[in-house]
């Protein structure tokens, strides 16, 4: 009886690892998934920069349009000349603010 009784309570101090266990592996795991389902956002996105540019219009309307605009989150966005250097032109979104100097 006594070594079933030495089993049994090192079998129980297997058990009470595991269960220490428990809350920071379901911790871990959330924390995985979360940053998995980030990943795929991600990578969706990157997909879709290539359709979105393939469609990209550089001008609509005579308006240049904003290439961050455009290709990150799918929108006609025009860009407003601003005055620049002398040897740029500068652009500048009227949506997300992006500035882009062009050099001329």
């Amino acid at each position: 009886m006594k070594t079933e009784e030495c089993i049994r309570e090192e079998a129980d101090k297997f058990v009470a690892l595991a269960q220490g266990r428990i809350k920071g592996l379901e911790a871990d795991l959330a924390e995985a998934q979360q940053r998995s389902a980030k990943i795929k956002a991600e990578l969706e996105a990157a997909r879709q920069a290539l359709t979105r540019r393939a469609n990209f219009q550089f001008k609509r309307d005579g308006d240049y349009q904003c290439p961050k605009c455009g290709i990150q989150r799918g929108i006609q966005a025009a860009m407003t000349p601003r005055p620049g250097q002398r040897r740029l032109d500068l652009f500048q979104c009227d949506t997300c603010g992006f500035d882009l100097d062009v050099p001329h």
